[in-house]
């Protein structure tokens, strides 16, 4: 359900620019450069770690360049979701216009600022002057992840951030180069509020009123936890949470444990199964 006045030819092409679905309709393949670039890692895994790869055994350099490669740097993208998170996305903040939910928007963990972007472009459209977006990131790059998080994760991902720098591997960007990015998009403006630093410190001192739907996009165990615990008290009642990563051992057991500690009872949705985006409803 939208607003009659609700422009969703504006909403719709803002997608297919954010994600440059109008000229890379489909994921890009791995290039032999990159492939080999695998290969020294995974030979240095083995040289270093063998453990890793007994654990996974099915990596090759084919297959780690294959997910490698959704974050490329070259991939001229501001967000790396995939359409269906976009759109559900756009689909949760048209329910919470029209049922009147109170509360600004989070999106924790922006890398390039699309999905905050694409959250103030549908709040243009709808004419909504009252809701900040919220775009929370350390602008740093990714903490280290935990014990909880995967052995991929911690010895794979993480441990060689730096070494292939033309994947994004760190999720580091910059909060002038994603203020450049609002701005291309003539969408920056007082509606947005920039958040920078580590969760753990920004998120406790933050003050609103109430909050409507939270984006987490943090990858991490504790990151997740950090950011739940701080901004799901402000969630109003018929408001949402979306969590990108849920695919991440880390981020579902983040998720998992805090949905039994605090008693959620609202199903969890998919709303990408590829990549992992699942969703909620705040039922009270």
């Amino acid at each position: 359900m939208s607003p009659a006045s609700y422009n969703s030819d504006y909403v719709w092409l803002l997608k297919k620019i954010l994600t440059n679905s109008i000229y890379e309709p489909d994921m890009p393949a791995a290039t032999r450069e990159e492939i080999s670039r695998c290969a020294q890692i995974l030979e240095r895994v083995q040289a270093e770690t063998p453990h890793v790869l007994a654990i996974y055994p099915y990596l090759t350099p084919g297959s780690l360049a294959e997910i490698f490669v959704r974050a490329r740097r070259s991939r001229n993208v501001h967000t790396y979701v995939p359409m269906n998170g976009l759109d559900n996305v756009e689909q949760c903040l048209l329910r919470i216009a029209a049922d009147k939910v109170d509360g600004d928007v989070v999106d924790a963990g922006t890398l390039r600022g699309g999905m905050a972007i694409l959250m103030r472009g549908i709040l243009k459209a709808l004419g909504d002057t009252s809701r900040r977006v919220v775009v929370a990131d350390s602008f740093e790059g990714l903490p280290p992840p935990g014990i909880k998080d995967s052995i991929m994760d911690n010895e794979i991902w993480y441990r060689f951030k730096d070494e292939a720098p033309e994947f994004y591997l760190d999720c580091k960007c910059s909060l002038e180069d994603v203020q450049d990015n609002f701005r291309a998009y003539d969408l920056l403006d007082d509606q947005t509020i920039f958040l920078k630093g580590w969760f753990n410190d920004t998120l406790p001192s933050f003050k609103t009123s109430a909050i409507s739907l939270i984006r987490l996009d943090v990858d991490w165990y504790q990151s997740c936890l950090d950011v739940l615990e701080n901004m799901y008290p402000l969630l109003s009642p018929g408001g949402y949470v979306i969590v990108d990563d849920y695919r991440l051992q880390g981020c579902r057991a983040a998720i998992d444990e805090f949905r039994t500690r605090c008693s959620v009872r609202s199903p969890l949705e998919v709303a990408d199964e590829g990549s992992g985006v699942v969703y909620w409803r705040k039922l009270n």
